[in-house]
């Protein structure tokens, strides 16, 4: 995966929730802020105290600052860490979901209102009722049903909540996160109408492996950590996110929004930093990821920047980073990768050569097959852009167009 460049340098920002309104695309991240606490696993380092509010005409486009819409200050029930929010918009309002602190020093979930995408937004004076942990998501379905996902391991303290959702208990804390069983799910309840409260109980969701078996806690590379993110494709429910510790993206797929989700496969693999969040969201008839590293900051894991890229779906609904006609090349390519070894008496540039070309035939065949992609785009085109491919074929190049390609070798 080729690195991007950050979208905003001016000011650290994080945990990018990416919605779409008024035919305009917002972002709202966490505000990362120099401190001179050390990093540790309750995350104390991530100080953040206020929001800031972004805005897109397109990608790539100008990037817009709309400048602080919430602080710390003006919400009585906080006491610190305004860690990474979400938005959505019903009945002609616009609701900012935000985790802090309160005065007990839990975690708990707040709710602001504003008339526009960008803000101002004003707190309610109270966190959400029966709300709990971190990194909230709301999701407004085609039927007009207003969702709360929620939660987060270790600093997020979900495991302070286990299986049930009325009491926080404190001595948990340290444990982190289960060490046998099936792995903690996020949460979710549906929103009131005024989307100010739950409307009804907390719901733990199943996150499913290939045998319909709940993810195991020891299941570091698959189980959920933080950051969960619901989108909607083709009538299917995609619930993506953190691994936390192994640095993963992951997603699962469902068939309702409260699931359960049966495990999908990783989006992206680990960036510069420790942490990792996101968005998934479409724009103008494409579909883009929204995540942060720590690049610019040149490493801090507290100081981070948002990116974003195009994402793709393959014929199963699976997320690919690449796409297909690209992905079809590299995986044949690998398949016949053993073609270099049993070419005796060539040179390693022509055993590479060799190889290609068997991927080039392939993906040529191919493409004859399916003219047509689905966006209507043909596969061949007339006008090629010629782009290399790193796949560990060197001197091989792919013809690539509308994000889907055919491919012969030049010498």
């Amino acid at each position: 995966m080729s690195d991007k460049e950050p979208l905003i340098t001016h000011i650290y920002t994080a945990d990018p929730s990416a919605n779409v309104f008024n035919d305009t695309l917002y972002i709202y991240p966490s505000h990362d802020i120099p401190t001179d606490i050390q990093d540790n696993d309750n995350g104390d380092q991530y100080a953040m105290d206020d929001y800031h509010v972004f805005s897109m005409p397109s990608i790539p486009g100008p990037v817009t600052d709309h400048g602080v819409v919430l602080s710390k200050d003006s919400v009585p029930w906080v006491s610190k860490q305004l860690w990474a929010p979400d938005a959505c918009t019903k009945n002609g309002k616009y609701y900012l979901y935000f985790p802090a602190r309160d005065h007990d020093g839990i975690f708990r979930i707040g709710v602001a209102e504003g008339d526009k995408p960008e803000g101002p937004f004003t707190a309610a004076k109270e966190p959400i009722k029966g709300s709990y942990s971190i990194d909230p998501c709301s999701f407004v379905d085609e039927d007009g049903e207003a969702y709360l996902y929620f939660g987060g391991i270790w600093g997020g303290q979900l495991q302070c909540w286990g299986n049930q959702h009325e009491k926080f208990e404190r001595e948990k804390y340290d444990t982190m996160e289960p060490s046998e069983g099936p792995a903690l799910g996020p949460r979710v309840a549906k929103l009131s109408e005024d989307m100010h409260s739950l409307a009804t109980p907390v719901h733990e969701i199943e996150i499913l492996d290939e045998a319909g078996e709940k993810i195991k806690a020891a299941d570091h590379d698959r189980r959920f950590f933080e950051a969960a993110w619901i989108h909607k494709y083709k009538g299917k429910y995609y619930l993506s996110y953190s691994t936390g510790d192994t640095h993963y993206l992951c997603y699962a797929i469902g068939d309702k929004p409260m699931g359960p989700f049966t495990y999908g496969g990783r989006i992206l693999e680990p960036v510069v930093g420790w942490t990792t969040h996101h968005s998934i969201v479409e724009f103008k008839g494409k579909w883009w990821l929204f995540y942060h590293d720590s690049s610019l900051s040149g490493g801090k894991n507290h100081l981070r920047c948002v990116k974003v890229r195009e994402i793709f779906y393959d014929d199963e609904g699976k997320i690919k980073i690449e796409p297909l006609a690209v992905v079809m090349l590299m995986q044949f390519s690998r398949k016949f990768a053993g073609e270099v070894d049993a070419a005796n008496g060539l040179s390693e540039a022509r055993a590479e050569d060799r190889v290609m070309r068997t991927a080039s035939i392939f993906l040529a065949e191919n493409a004859e097959r399916r003219s047509e992609g689905e966006s209507g785009e043909p596969w061949i085109t007339v006008k090629p852009d010629w782009g290399v491919i790193d796949a560990g074929l060197r001197a091989s190049a792919v013809m690539v167009w509308s994000g889907l390609a055919v491919s012969e070798v030049r010498r």
